[in-house]
């Protein structure tokens, strides 16, 4: 499809590997497929109909992005918020109950997040800044629906971490932005995205939390029967089980 990457097959991404960018001849391709093609002098040959595409000092990051194709993934990963006057009432309530206050009136309660201006508005505010025919593309979703921000990265503070080492000597620090990954102290380590290794993460606390309410559940099970032991032993009481398989105690 459209949204797809047509020499990987993987959809593409707003950050990182696979994010679209565009050729010199119009096709797009995702970062990651890019930096796999082979150079020829200084230029990249497109792999559909092999127009040369040069490439400056910064490589392939110096490609321009494919602003319309984000434009799309933005518009069907976040759809647009309705007018005001079509927002429930219980969505401004739940949205007011965050107090955030609005960029533009601080005196005002935020229920709007505008994803390209990166801002939090009151409906009144977020109307009267998108009040123009560009402006009024941008797209607005509930603040608790916002997208997350990935952090700055440590080294490079103008840009944004989006990979994790997954090198065993940068357990310590493993978060890393693409100059670190391609040109810095994380240079041909193995990493992942953030999202995938945050997705890796969030699964193996689960599963952990599961391992432990089931420890819990028998160590809860074995401290009851422990007790019934002890009291048979001081008092005489004679231990049996039910037809459903649990402890009774009998004088």
């Amino acid at each position: 499809t459209i949204l797809e990457c047509r020499v990987c097959n993987e959809v593409f991404r707003f950050q990182g590997d696979k994010v679209p960018r565009l050729l010199i001849c119009g096709h797009t391709c995702c970062h990651q497929c890019l930096t796999r093609l082979q150079l020829h002098g200084r230029s990249l040959l497109c792999p559909f109909d092999r127009q040369p595409t040069e490439i400056g000092d910064s490589g392939v990051w110096g490609l321009k992005k494919n602003f319309a194709l984000l434009e799309l993934l933005e518009k069907l990963q976040f759809p647009p918020v309705n007018p005001s006057h079509s927002i429930p009432d219980h969505i401004v309530a739940r949205e007011q109950s965050l107090s955030i206050s609005c960029d533009e009136n601080e005196l005002h309660i935020a229920v709007i997040f505008c994803i390209v201006c990166s801002t939090h508005l009151c409906v009144d505010c977020s109307e009267s800044t998108h009040s123009t025919r560009t402006l009024a593309r941008h797209k607005r979703v509930p603040i608790s629906e916002k997208p997350r921000e990935n952090p700055k990265c440590v080294y490079h503070p103008m840009h944004l971490v989006e990979f994790a080492c997954l090198e065993d000597e940068c357990r310590s620090s493993p978060l890393m932005c693409y100059i670190c990954k391609d040109y810095g102290r994380h240079m041909k380590h193995k990493h992942s995205l953030l999202e995938s290794e945050a997705e890796n993460v969030r699964t193996s606390i689960k599963s952990a939390v599961q391992h432990i309410r089931s420890f819990a559940e028998e160590v809860a099970d074995s401290a009851r029967k422990l007790g019934g032991v002890i009291q048979q032993i001081e008092g005489g009481v004679h231990m049996g089980q039910n037809s459903d398989g649990e402890t009774t105690t009998q004088q």
